[in-house]
């Protein structure tokens, strides 16, 4: 399947352009420079490519190791903290919940961002629990941290730095760490972010680095490329996206929840500092919340391994409501596809309408996922009631598996054939021309990625409506605008060449021709 634009297409240019320029230090999107992003994930996609190629497949693959990474860590730090039964119970409920389960499919930054910030707060809770080598485990908690720098920036250090505080406040300042540990921590994260941010200084001087942090600071003060949501947004996309944990984690919330390890109140505390501090940023994205799902898995686990399961009526009463959405969403879903006059004319986007003219209709065999998903709905719940949660949580391990990859096969192509194909399709057509290729009037990377780009264009990744690209008038030029804009239709010089989907691809010749 095709990289989705934004993020996916955007990242994994930035990881074909170090390739092209061997330029390993400086993360670029149209041969210039990125302001937004560290390098540490672009090199672990360039390693890949240079593995198995500039495609799709490498793009994820390190996500897909550290999927393994998570999962397997998940039941060594469960297994350390309340056994093996409690180990494996936490690892099958990350994996048998909807968002985890798509999230390690993908070429986002998240998952490798996120590993490195619970390993660095696992490493300090071992620090400050006097196991043995304590300054060993600060130094590890300090460069798990620096790694998470250098993933994503200091959003990591801060989720870091708020759990511990809000520890220490919980805790009336016990265990607050010793000075030794302190320095560790410090020495530790000092060691991959002083490496990126030494280089930066010594051979581009202070601009990337302040360009870099006043981008951080916008991220979290306004929103940023038109993702505002409501304060609300993370926690509807937790409850139903992390789904079936969600709700099984809902008992852990309560004073009477009898887990009182001291690690549950690590993971309850990571899971607020999280959610609330992504609740009042301006800029809200699906997976920006996604660090919260591995406390809320821990904390499901702990509610299963207890063996109170659902044991109230506000969970029985959401499972079933938001088990049974999705089932019925599942099991009717070709309604969407095949009967377009109940729905089509509440559309307003013309694009999108085009593109679903000829879009790829799923086989009949789609609905066949929300039988299996209802199938796994019941006898999980029945399992559950029954006092067997180890066997419920395998239930709905192999699930949300068997659905979830089911869909990449039944349900994205179409998907994908609503929304982006028709681009792809237009710019893979015209790749191997000497050619410039911008898109007119709306963002995308996919241009640059699927269009196969070795040089910059000289105006920025898009133009917007109205604004031609500017001193390129001795170069051959493709255009791609999005319905309804048909505006190049009447400037001189462009010829409407071909329509796919919702896209409308012009070209204009160089002057002289």
């Amino acid at each position: 399947m095709h990289l989705f634009d934004w993020d996916e297409i955007n990242f994994a240019e930035s990881a074909r352009e170090m390739i092209l320029t061997k330029d390993y230090l400086t993360v670029q999107i149209n041969f210039k420079p990125f302001w937004e992003k560290p390098p540490l994930f672009f090199w672990l996609q360039a390693g890949s490519m240079q593995l198995f190629g500039i495609n799709e497949f490498a793009a994820r693959f390190p996500n897909v190791i550290f999927g393994f990474l998570t999962l397997i860590t998940t039941f060594a730090v469960g297994k350390r903290y309340a056994g093996e039964r409690f180990g494996l119970l936490w690892m099958l409920v990350y994996i048998g919940s909807f968002l985890p389960q798509i999230y390690f499919k993908t070429s986002i930054i998240d998952p490798v961002f996120n590993y490195f910030i619970f390993m660095s707060l696992v490493c300090y809770v071992e620090a400050i629990n006097e196991v043995d080598r304590p300054v060993s485990f600060s130094l590890l908690s300090g460069l798990f941290a620096g790694l998470s720098f250098l993933t994503k920036g200091p959003v990591g250090i801060l989720l870091i730095v708020l759990c511990v505080l809000v520890h220490l406040i919980s805790t009336k300042g016990r265990g607050f760490p010793a000075f030794k540990l302190l320095t560790g921590m410090v020495c530790g994260f000092l060691l991959p972010a002083m490496i990126w941010i030494g280089a930066e200084l010594y051979f581009h001087g202070a601009a990337f680095l302040q360009k870099f942090l006043i981008y951080q600071v916008e991220l979290f003060t306004k929103p940023v490329a038109s993702h505002g949501q409501p304060f609300y947004y993370h926690f509807i996309v937790v409850l139903i996206g992390c789904f079936p944990m969600s709700i099984v984690a809902l008992a852990a919330f309560n004073k009477r929840f009898g887990s009182t390890h001291s690690f549950s109140r690590w993971m309850k505390i990571l899971f607020w500092v999280v959610i609330i501090l992504f609740s009042i940023s301006k800029t809200k994205i699906v997976h920006y919340s996604s660090m919260t799902w591995l406390p809320l898995s821990y904390l499901a686990a702990c509610v299963l391994h207890e063996g109170k399961v659902l044991e109230y009526n506000i969970q029985k009463i959401l499972y079933w409501l938001i088990g049974g959405m999705i089932s019925l969403a599942l099991l009717f879903s070709t309604l969407f596809f095949h009967y377009p006059s109940l729905w089509l004319h509440y559309i307003k986007d013309a694009a999108f309408i085009a593109s679903y003219r000829q879009m790829i209709v799923p086989t009949v065999l789609l609905p066949a996922t929300g039988l299996v998903f209802t199938a796994g709905l019941v006898y999980a719940y029945f399992l559950a009631v029954k006092s067997q949660p180890l066997k419920s949580a395998v239930v709905w391990a192999l699930t949300q598996t068997g659905v979830i990859t089911a869909l990449y096969y039944l349900l994205l192509p179409s998907i994908e054939s609503l929304s982006q194909g028709p681009l792809i399709t237009l710019v893979t057509k015209v790749k191997n021309e000497p050619a410039l290729i911008y898109t007119y009037g709306f963002k995308s990377y996919a241009h640059f990625y699927y269009g196969e780009r070795t040089t910059a264009n000289s105006s920025n990744e898009y133009l917007p409506a109205g604004q031609l690209a500017a001193d390129e008038s001795r170069r051959l030029i493709y255009y791609i605008s999005k319905e309804p804009n048909h505006e190049l239709d009447t400037v001189k010089g462009f010829q409407f060449i071909l329509k796919e989907g919702g896209y409308r691809l012009y070209k204009k010749e160089p002057i002289g021709n």
